[in-house]
């Protein structure tokens, strides 16, 4: 059976991230921004370590950390349980001096997995806000992504915004240009 609200979650965790992830400050040094989504259900809090040392604490499920600086290159990133302190993930992405970046980490299978997604993108159109969807839910098979007005009657969509086939791999889509305001997501499987 596929974990729906798994994949809701990241989905909800990376709308928000893609919708506020232009800017932030650069910084003259040699080093990046990098923050972290918790879009796992079996972790309350996740902490983060940067080359050993604690950087990032308490990121809530279905929550985004504030932006903290990393060294450029290759930096050392550990996820730890916040309650019992135990390493669940270990990763090593390459980062660009001056850019943004968000670690997703996300369950599926019953194990805890992590994966960098860079942040840094054109400035939306003045007026219009930027979504993109990040399908960390692999094993759900294809899933049909519609993103809506909330006062949409879901059983009259045709057509989705985004369509993801069936893959192993993890899969984010495109930009979409949105007006700003409230809408929904709607997931299903074709």
């Amino acid at each position: 059976m596929v974990n729906i609200r798994k994949w809701l979650a990241t989905v909800a965790s990376c709308s928000g991230v893609a919708l506020t992830a232009c800017g932030g400050g650069g910084g003259s040094s040699d080093t990046s921004s990098v923050r972290v989504v918790n879009a796992t259900l079996s972790h309350a809090a996740i902490d983060v370590l940067v080359n050993g040392s604690p950087t990032l604490s308490a990121i809530a499920s279905d929550n985004v950390s504030n932006y903290a600086s990393v060294p450029a290159g290759s930096p050392a990133l550990q996820v730890n349980d916040n309650a019992t302190g135990g390493a669940l993930a270990t990763l090593a992405p390459s980062v660009a001096k001056d850019s943004h970046y968000v670690a997703v980490a996300y369950g599926s299978g019953g194990v805890l997995h992590t994966t960098v997604i860079a942040e840094d993108a054109a400035a939306p159109a003045s007026g219009t806000a930027s979504l993109r969807v990040f399908d960390a839910a692999s094993d759900a098979g294809a899933i049909d992504v519609y993103i809506t007005d909330p006062a949409s009657d879901i059983t009259t969509l045709s057509s989705p915004t985004f369509t993801f086939a069936a893959s192993t791999s993890l899969q984010a889509s495109g930009f979409l240009s949105i007006a700003p305001g409230t809408s929904s997501c709607v997931c299903s499987t074709p």
